[in-house]
């Protein structure tokens, strides 16, 4: 039987949020300084990596998003339920 990878971005940002998390495990690391992560890509996708390597790691991770774009429009599909086309 022939395994296949995909190669999507959830995989992808499943994958490095669960391999971040070794970082700030306790014990695991050589020297005693707050781990910084660095998130790059402020979409949805980044901002979820980040908000949640922030909530898992608490005050012994630091993490940074660095996103190029200085304005956030909308979340997917906020413009139809602003319209009233969906509820």
């Amino acid at each position: 039987m022939k395994t296949t990878h995909s190669n999507s971005r959830r995989n992808f940002m499943k994958f490095v949020g669960a391999s971040s998390l070794f970082a700030v495990t306790p014990g695991m690391a050589a020297d005693t300084t707050t781990p910084h992560i660095v998130v790059v890509g402020g979409g949805f996708s980044g901002a979820t990596c980040a908000k949640y390597l922030k909530m898992w790691g608490g005050s012994s991770v630091n993490v940074t998003v660095i996103e190029t774009n200085p304005t956030y429009v909308s979340p997917i599909l906020s413009n139809l339920v602003l319209n009233g086309q969906k509820t």
